[in-house]
């Protein structure tokens, strides 16, 4: 049985450069992104739809596991 690669939906409020939503892998999220390695742990251990929430900005970027 093939796994199938986790997909996010990752959310930038308004108060970033570039906000929006878009679908990303989890090789999006790395230190050469800003993403802490404690970030990248937890973002890592989402369940399907669970959300991380940045522990800087809160609501204003969050990541859901969608698949």
């Amino acid at each position: 049985m093939k796994l199938k690669p986790k997909k996010f939906r990752a959310y930038w409020s308004n108060d970033f450069y570039n906000p929006g939503t878009r679908r990303v892998s989890a090789r999006y999220f790395s230190v050469e992104r800003s993403y802490s390695t404690d970030d990248i742990a937890a973002i890592g251990a989402l369940a399907v739809g669970d959300t991380w929430k940045s522990q800087h900005y809160g609501c204003a970027h969050t990541v859901t596991r969608m698949v």
